[in-house]
């Protein structure tokens, strides 16, 4: 076999090995900032004290216009997280959400309520002291400030979703079925069984002028969007029954399947099942009749001179016939023996039994326990190919056979996990 044809298995079984799925919800909605970085209230529904600082703030002495607010909020609140990505989106949103005008906007109020010139007003001189603050009370959402959760949604509600898209009857159904909903999320979270998801729903039901997708998102159900969050159980482990040990579903799904079976698929997962189903702690999860022994003899014949010629490393395999020749020009063995590699991923790498433990008192990380950017398929592949205890070869000695990092870097908080994407070029 030619070693660039080699090579190219090593790598294609070490992406089989690393194939795993995401879950994805059904993509992602574009909308008004994605997070607040403020929210809350001001204590008492006042902001500011008395004065702004003289004059007035966005819309004189006149009735507070959409115009007037959308101008007044993007001069003071366009770097903040709750801002608009324009002027027509913010118009749009003022004008579909059904606020009131409210009182003229002075140095010394309104303050509150579910109005136009309330958001001009926080979105003014307030915003302009302290935006992180204010500028949550002068958006869409209203920062329980102007307007209260509850009220802000229903009123959004039944302004957006009418006719065929209606989501409620009237505004005191709606008001019902709000106030179970926790509203401590922050303004444009884009699921979770919340007030702001649903105020976010709304937000693009308008922005991307489709109700028929978003109005169900934001009611009372949350239409698979806007539901319930993570659930942990807190049961002891006793109250638990194993239904299967793989830690590692790769261990099964490459290297689990007896000889015999290997063009029939059914066959091969009746015997990653009955993998799946032997007790972690057993011998036997390495015998005959799942056929891991034979397919790592198998392997360790096929890439021996890659991995011995070419690349000048020393495997956890005994070959009848080594491998020979030259680096570039060189001739596979046939491997016989395989119980060391066995051995070393029993104790060393935890691939068979493919639990995975962790000690606290030693550094986490996999094979102790499983950090997300871990290069668990490259360390796996050293672990059943190279003899660990020779000079110089660690459990690292092939990381790099595989990408070293996802497209896009994970999150700093829960699940961790980047939203559901189309995969980067």
């Amino acid at each position: 076999m030619k070693t660039m044809t080699k090579r190219m298995l090593i790598v294609i079984l070490g992406a089989t090995l690393g194939a795993f799925g995401c879950d994805d919800n059904g993509g992602s909605d574009a909308g008004p900032g994605p997070v607040d970085a403020g929210g809350g209230t001001d204590g008492g529904g006042t902001d500011g004290g008395g004065t702004d600082g003289g004059g007035t703030d966005g819309g004189g002495g006149g009735g507070p216009t959409c115009a007037d607010y959308c101008t007044t909020f993007a001069s003071n609140c366009s770097t903040q997280s709750v801002a608009y990505t324009d002027d027509a989106e913010c118009m749009s949103i003022c004008e579909a959400f059904g606020w009131a005008a409210g009182d003229a906007v002075t140095v010394s109020g309104p303050l509150d309520g579910n109005t136009i010139g309330c958001r001009t007003y926080h979105g003014g001189s307030p915003a302009g002291e302290d935006p992180v603050l204010h500028c949550p009370h002068a958006s869409y959402a209203g920062g329980d400030t102007c307007g209260d959760w509850c009220e802000v949604y229903c009123t959004a509600a039944l302004s957006v979703c009418t006719g065929g898209d209606a989501i409620y009857g009237d505004m005191a159904e709606c008001m019902t079925a709000c106030a179970p909903l926790d509203d401590t999320a922050a303004i444009g979270v884009t699921d979770g069984d919340t007030v702001q998801c649903r105020l976010y729903h709304l937000s693009v039901a308008v922005i991307e002028n489709d109700r028929a997708t978003h109005c169900p998102h934001a009611g009372a159900d949350g239409a698979g969007v806007c539901v319930g969050g993570w659930d942990f159980r807190t049961d002891t482990a006793s109250a638990y029954t194993r239904v299967d040990h793989a830690g590692m579903p790769a261990v099964p799904t490459v290297l689990a399947a007896t000889i015999t079976s290997a063009g029939d698929l059914s066959a091969r997962n009746a015997v990653r099942d009955m993998y799946n189903d032997l007790a972690p702690d057993t011998s036997s999860l390495v015998g005959g009749a799942n056929g891991i022994g034979a397919n790592l003899t198998a392997l360790h014949s096929v890439l021996s001179d890659d991995l011995v010629i070419d690349a000048g490393l020393v495997t956890c395999a005994t070959y009848s016939t080594p491998p020979s020749g030259t680096a570039g020009s060189s001739t596979a063995g046939v491997a016989d023996d395989v119980s060391a590699c066995v051995t070393q991923v029993q104790t060393i790498a935890g691939v068979v039994p493919d639990v995975l433990s962790v000690d606290r008192t030693g550094t986490i990380g996999f094979p102790n326990g499983r950090d997300l950017p871990n290069p668990v398929i490259d360390i796996t592949l050293a672990a059943i190919l190279l003899d660990l205890s020779a000079a110089g070869q660690t459990a690292t000695s092939l990381v790099g056979v595989n990408p070293t990092m996802n497209d896009l870097d994970f999150l700093a908080t829960f699940p961790y996990l980047a939203a559901p994407h189309a995969p980067a070029p």
